[in-house]
């Protein structure tokens, strides 16, 4: 028989066989030198390599070649590797299907942990928002109560504020180049204190018929016990009395346009009732 055609007829495996019984080459020889159990050694002369452990095929069949020495060593190679490749797809096909198989499976429960988790997880941040949306009503609550006890303050200091700054707005109208001038006469017994430019000032105790004139760079600022206890004459013009009897001027504010600012407050008399328990 034709030597290329013997080969590709009679399998790899078989072919190394005969070459080692040529040489007169016993399976025990090789066993006791390369320390590789019997059984293995005739698994790789009958093409059995699925009973020699995937890790130790290569191994095996290279030691085996290192002993018998064929020809064509690289041809026995290539044919004992193919057979390998042969004998493994059922295997890996398994494994891979395993594989899959586990990972559909971890797919699996971590799809069900979110569809548990997730409603879960909404409902915390909606109790989270409504709690935090409460403590700001209440907040907001306190803080109308604490305003609503003050309202009464408030409004007497906006008021108080807002007289201040027409009076100041007033005074800022003034051409503090022009003199301003006041001539009184006291009419009755009267007490009074001027302050002129914001900064001088001086105070009075008037007798009846008694007179004075005031003169400033800008302002002259009134306070008089007894308003209709004075007649004026401001800025050469006469005005007269500015009060009534039984009240107080506590602001007469006089620039050279004329009277800037007039403050009357009437003053209440104390009842005096008699000691009824007085002795006689």
């Amino acid at each position: 028989m034709d030597e290329q055609k013997y080969e590709k007829q009679v399998p790899y495996f078989e072919q190394l066989k005969e070459i080692r019984i040529e040489k007169r080459i016993k399976l025990e020889t090789i066993s006791a030198k390369s320390k590789i159990h019997m059984r293995f050694l005739e698994a790789l002369e009958s093409g059995g390599l699925d009973e020699i452990p995937g890790v130790y095929k290569k191994l095996f069949f290279k030691t085996y070649l290192s002993f018998v020495q064929p020809e064509n060593e690289e041809m026995y190679w290539g044919e004992f590797e193919k057979a390998v490749q042969e004998s493994l797809p059922l295997h890996t096909s398994t494994v891979r299907r395993i594989r899959v198989e586990k990972q559909e499976q971890r797919k699996s429960r971590l799809i069900k942990t979110i569809y548990i988790v997730a409603p879960l997880l909404v409902v915390a941040v909606i109790f989270a928002v409504l709690a935090i949306n409460s403590v700001s009503v209440d907040d907001a609550a306190e803080t109308e109560q604490i305003q609503e006890l003050s309202v009464q303050k408030i409004a007497e200091q906006i008021l108080l504020e807002q007289e201040k700054e027409a009076v100041q707005k007033q005074t800022n109208t003034i051409v503090d180049s022009v003199n301003v001038t006041a001539r009184l006469t006291a009419v009755q017994r009267t007490w009074l204190r001027v302050i002129k430019d914001r900064a001088d000032t001086t105070e009075y105790l008037l007798a009846e018929n008694e007179k004075v004139s005031l003169t400033a760079d800008s302002l002259l600022n009134f306070l008089i016990g007894n308003a209709a206890g004075i007649t004026f004459t401001i800025n050469g013009k006469p005005t007269g009395v500015l009060g009534k009897e039984g009240q107080v001027i506590t602001r007469l504010l006089i620039s050279p346009q004329g009277i800037v600012s007039k403050i009357v407050k009437q003053i209440k008399k104390k009842e005096v009732k008699n000691d009824s328990s007085a002795t006689h």
